[in-house]
């Protein structure tokens, strides 16, 4: 997994098979962090005109762990409102940092993908049911 840096973000997208319900999502959003920092973690409805939808935001502050890269977990829940996804549109969840004062190159926080081999989880969401 790439890193993500001042201002940056990472999008990971899923075909979708039509509507999403409007309730409760999941989020895991487990993360290897390098500085302190805000991520937002974006669920958007893509439609087929490359149209995104906001569906739900979830924002969390992440300070480095003192044993170096392992893995600071983060989950949480959140109302979402409903999609008129169709089949094939997409469902994104955008990963991002505000731009900051910080010197070119440098690395914030990247999504966990080691699971328990960094005392995390990979990140996931579980859609309303």
């Amino acid at each position: 997994m790439r890193s993500i840096g001042p201002g940056g973000s990472l999008e990971a997208s899923y075909l979708l098979a039509g509507p999403i319900k409007a309730g409760n999502w999941h989020l895991v959003g487990d993360g290897i962090v390098f500085q302190s920092t805000d991520v937002t973690f974006d669920v958007i409805w893509r439609d087929a005109g490359n149209v995104d939808h906001p569906i739900v935001s979830f924002t969390h502050h992440f300070d480095p762990q003192p044993s170096g890269f392992n893995a600071v977990q983060y989950e949480d829940n959140a109302l979402g409102v409903a999609a008129n996804a169709k089949g094939n549109d997409q469902l994104v969840l955008r990963m991002s940092i505000p731009p900051g004062g910080y010197p070119d190159g440098t690395m914030l926080w990247i999504p966990n993908g080691d699971a328990a081999n960094a005392q995390g989880r990979d990140p996931s969401l579980t859609l309303p049911k």
